[in-house]
């Protein structure tokens, strides 16, 4: 039976470690390793509760973060405002204010309530929402208007998350 339960503990260290290569990188994946192998060795069938409540625990928190600043957001392109236009590999969403301008981008930036804004070069501002997300409003490629937002992953890395174009 003890055997049993140190097999799904190891079966469920080699799961979390590939879903975290897949989604953070190798650097956070080998530190999942490394806690998840110690819990297994030394916990054995505890280790199935202190990665549930973990789990349970972050989910809560970061719902409870998300919700705090996600408001804010959804107050400004919540319902129709918005159009999906593409959703990249890596799980961004680009999306489009139909007919936007440069102004309306620099209004929703400032209703957002941001912290720490800041001009960076002569067509850019950053500032951070309360929940540690980085938003930017800035030119696209394309040259529309665009406010994008950014969050650090576990392993330190910056991710973008969603991108609002305007314009058509």
């Amino acid at each position: 039976m003890a055997a049993a339960l140190w097999a799904a503990g190891a079966a469920w260290t080699a799961y979390d470690t590939y879903t975290t290569y897949q989604e953070e990188g190798g650097a956070a994946a080998v530190q999942q390793l490394v806690t998840d192998g110690v819990i297994t060795l030394v916990a054995g069938p505890g280790k199935a509760a202190y990665k549930v409540g973990g789990k349970v625990y972050d989910s809560g928190y970061q719902a409870w973060k998300a919700a705090r600043a996600g408001s804010r957001v959804d107050d400004i392109w919540g319902g129709n405002r918005t159009v999906l236009e593409n959703v990249t590999t890596r799980g961004t969403n680009i999306e489009r204010v139909p007919g936007g301008t440069r102004a309306q981008a620099e209004a929703d930036f400032d209703a957002l309530g941001l912290s720490n804004v800041r001009n960076i070069g002569t067509d850019r501002r950053m500032g951070t929402l309360p929940d540690g997300t980085t938003v930017i409003v800035r030119p696209s490629r394309d040259g529309r208007p665009t406010v994008e937002f950014q969050r650090v992953t576990e392993n330190g890395n910056t991710r973008t998350t969603r991108e609002i174009r305007y314009g058509d």
